[in-house]
């Protein structure tokens, strides 16, 4: 959650920045929460085949990807539909991540049903700290920056998201092993 809202913050701030108008800027937001209604819908349909953690790495695999491989060069030549399409793309796989950290937080609790309040508690914990600490430090990073671009903002939310898909990986792996086609 740390650099996860980042995009929905950032992307119509850009659009208007790197010369889009700000009636048309609106509606990346609107875009991305479009996209956000698929990725839930879809990708909690996709974890029931796959499984919630193997659905799980490849969503947080794809949001890191998707800001580095899209957004990223966006803030250098910035297009309309690009800036549409980076912002579709990531609202499903965003959507995606929202859908599926209960299944995730129920996969990890087993079959101890009388620890998943204690499982689900903690884990929004961590996503509370994440999301209100997140903002403040990703405005940080833009003022900081030493041009009125996003990039460096937007190579944090990159690498924050990447170091938050390798722990997905990660935890992946101690539950379900070696074997990717382990339903987890």
């Amino acid at each position: 959650m740390w650099s996860f809202l980042a995009p929905f913050n950032y992307l119509p701030l850009m659009s208007v920045a790197t010369g889009m108008s700000p009636d048309l800027a609106q509606y990346t937001l609107t875009v991305t929460n479009a996209g956000s209604m698929f990725g839930r819908v879809g990708l909690g349909a996709v974890s029931d085949k796959l499984g919630a953690f193997n659905v799980m790495c490849i969503v947080t695999t794809f949001t890191a990807t998707s800001v580095l491989a899209f957004w990223l060069p966006l803030s250098n030549s910035p297009s309309t539909v690009g800036i549409f399409m980076f912002g579709g793309i990531y609202g499903v796989a965003s959507g995606g991540f929202i859908s599926l950290i209960a299944p995730c937080v129920v996969s990890l609790a087993d079959s101890q049903l009388e620890n998943l309040g204690i499982t689900f508690g903690l884990v929004c914990i961590g996503l509370a700290f994440g999301a209100l600490v997140g903002l403040p430090a990703m405005a940080a990073v833009k003022d900081s920056a030493t041009s009125h671009s996003f990039e460096e903002l937007i190579v944090f939310t990159g690498a924050v998201l990447a170091v938050g898909s390798v722990c997905m990986i990660f935890a992946r792996y101690m539950k379900g092993g070696i074997n990717i086609w382990t339903k987890v």
